[in-house]
């Protein structure tokens, strides 16, 4: 595991108590099944969220981040708070809802994040606005499991090389993937559409994490390492 000590701003604890309190005020408005399973496990940040917050300052800095179903919001929170420019984009409504209660409380909260950081309502890559697309930035995919229909993912897919790297879970992409023959096959059809250097990461296997630096993006991506 990384140390936590790389976050230059904004420690993950820090921001995990933070987020506590707001899944606490965000519930007390609206319902979530999801969100009111971490608050009641006291979960502000997944284990996920810290090591790719990890991954993103110590290997990724300088990059724009554009976070593709964020929920609530809090690792593009945690992102922004040290320094990223940031973008989510979530397509249920309630979890939009939060996610812009928790940008405002950010940006009260740490007023540099202010400016960093932007919302787009909706599917992506529809509700993206083209200044969003380029090789220094980040697509990032992770807990994306509302049943996307083969169509959609093959839309999502093609995006990739528009992007100088691209972090997705293969077990968690569209709809979940547990054994090892489906996971195979979405990475076979992700380097069929997006020829690329595929990575596994090594933050959290178990959702089968990986780093794609498709071939239009050897620029942004040049800087970017793994460590097993």
């Amino acid at each position: 595991m990384m140390s936590e000590s790389r976050l230059q701003g904004v420690s993950a604890e820090e921001m995990a108590e933070f987020f506590l309190d707001m899944i606490r005020q965000i519930l007390a408005v609206d319902e979530d099944k999801f969100y009111r399973g971490r608050l009641e496990q006291g979960i502000g940040l997944s284990i996920y969220e810290r090591r790719l917050a990890e991954f993103f300052v110590e290997r990724l800095a300088g990059r724009r981040v554009l976070h593709a179903g964020i929920g609530f919001g809090p690792l593009i929170a945690l992102l922004a708070a040290n320094g990223f420019e940031v973008a989510g984009v979530e397509r249920d409504k309630r979890r939009m809802q939060g996610a812009e209660r928790l940008m405002q409380a950010i940006s009260q909260r740490w007023p540099l994040a202010k400016g960093r950081y932007r919302l787009f309502f909706g599917t992506y890559p529809d509700v993206v606005d083209s200044d969003w697309f380029g090789e220094d930035i980040v697509l990032l995919l992770t807990n994306v499991v509302s049943g996307w229909s083969r169509e959609l993912e093959d839309k999502v897919i093609a995006t990739f090389s528009r992007f100088g790297a691209v972090i997705f879970f293969a077990r968690l992409f569209g709809h979940i993937r547990e054994t090892a023959e489906e996971q195979k096959e979405l990475l076979a059809r992700i380097q069929s559409m997006a020829p690329g250097r595929l990575e596994p990461l090594p933050t959290v296997p178990v959702n089968a994490p990986y780093l794609l630096l498709p071939e239009r993006g050897s620029g942004a991506g040049a800087h970017a390492t793994t460590t097993e």
